[in-house]
């Protein structure tokens, strides 16, 4: 049997946020304690990548079980230690989006001299390993529209999975983080993945985001959370008894309404579908706050941390903003050349997709699938034109060879 959590633990602003990930192996054993003799391993870094170390674990945890050598303890510890995460700054910077290594295996208990590690770049700063919005659909279905509305509002948001493994808790709480991109930094301000009843502190942040499997929480109301999403049931409670979902979707049709209508109606959507649905959702939202034109039951959304945040970094607000502009006048660029196919729109639209590259690779992905969609030949037509600008042309080909390998690497990793 064995069971494995992450957690985060949560500095005060001098110190560096930590990534805790915890394994537990148990085996049954009648003459034990409870019946099951059980080992646990906890590492902690300083990067979201943790999940690389796994392997490593596993093995050194089930060596440790049968020999109970603390040397195999050293060992992991000097092995992880090898691998430089680092260097996948210089990725991110290159717009290059996996960064692979392998890392040497000397004098531990892995059958294999070289153990291959891939990392892929197109991590969020929130997230971290296993995280998914599909998950969260499939629990609570339209129901993550409140939650949605209530991590966006900064209420008290409250994961209950009783009877749950913890991991399970975990990935509820950080996969809901996900739904608020591009706001950014709520893992080290307001999630806690998991809190037992001995453990309070999450009471001094405002609109924390947790994880609990004790139910002594649901019976709180009003004096421990704003809303609270029942994983073993599917259900999401608020104190206003009747979900603002509910109350909307009784009355009329709503951005919200719509929205998540068309997210259940397509059948087997992919997880990179769903986060970019949100991701575009969501962008809506902060483009109409920020002009002023707030949408009514997010009046108070301007005055929010998370929005103040993302509103200081001048840089970051309008790159994501020109970004979705660009991405809507690639499509409808798209929609025209397939009309009529004009050979002058092909400059302004290797510039577009040059722009969105240095901004967001996700945005990019999104912009070669809108033009596989509409069929516009348009990399035969930049190969076949003498006009074309000459590295404009090696700057799309290259780009293009990346979005292709990464799509290619995503279907062979299951990442």
């Amino acid at each position: 049997m064995g069971e494995e959590q992450d957690n985060t633990e949560h500095p005060t602003s001098e110190k560096q946020l930590l990534y805790c990930y915890n394994i537990i192996y148990a085996k049954r054993d009648s003459s034990a304690d409870r019946g099951a003799l059980m080992r646990a391993l906890t590492i902690c870094c300083t990067h979201q990548y943790f999940h690389i170390y796994k392997t490593f674990m596993w093995e050194c945890l089930l060596a440790y079980y049968e020999q109970n050598d603390l040397q195999l303890i050293i060992d992991l510890y000097n092995t992880m230690n090898q691998i430089n995460v680092k260097r996948t700054l210089e990725c991110k910077k290159n717009l290059e989006f996996w960064w692979e290594t392998s890392i040497e295996i000397k004098n531990f208990y892995i059958s294999t001299d070289q153990l291959p590690i891939a990392i892929p770049m197109n991590y969020l700063p929130d997230e971290v390993y296993d995280t998914s919005i599909s998950f969260l659909l499939r629990i609570f279905k339209e129901q993550i529209m409140v939650i949605h509305e209530y991590i966006l509002q900064e209420k008290r948001v409250v994961f209950l999975g009783y009877d749950q493994p913890v991991s399970v808790v975990c990935r509820a709480v950080q996969s809901s983080l996900l739904l608020a991109n591009p706001m950014h930094m709520l893992l080290q301000y307001r999630a806690y993945p998991y809190v037992n009843l001995g453990y309070f502190e999450f009471l001094n942040s405002n609109g924390y985001i947790i994880g609990v499997t004790n139910p002594f929480l649901k019976k709180k109301g009003n004096e421990y959370w704003d809303v609270l999403c029942d994983i073993s049931t599917g259900q999401v409670f608020t104190n206003e008894r009747k979900s603002l979902f509910d109350s909307l979707t009784a009355t009329k049709e709503t951005a919200a309404t719509n929205f998540i209508k068309m997210i259940l109606q397509n059948k087997k959507p992919s997880e990179e579908w769903v986060r970019n649905s949100f991701y575009q959702y969501n962008i809506d939202i902060l483009k109409s706050v920020t002009r002023g034109i707030t949408p009514e039951k997010f009046q108070n959304f301007a005055n929010t941390r998370g929005y103040q945040i993302w509103l200081s970094n001048y840089r970051e607000r309008n790159a994501y903003i020109n970004a979705d502009d660009n991405y809507r006048k690639i499509k409808k660029m798209c929609i025209e050349l397939k009309k009529t196919n004009d050979p002058s729109k092909y400059i302004l639209l290797g510039v577009l997709l040059t722009k969105i590259a240095n901004i967001s690779m996700e945005k990019l992905m999104q912009c070669f699938g809108i033009i596989r969609m509409y069929k516009v030949p348009f990399f035969e037509e930049i190969n076949a034109s003498i006009e074309f600008p000459l590295r404009l042309k090696r700057k799309l080909l290259t780009l293009w060879q990346q979005v292709y390998l990464y799509e290619a690497k995503l279907l062979t990793n299951d990442l």
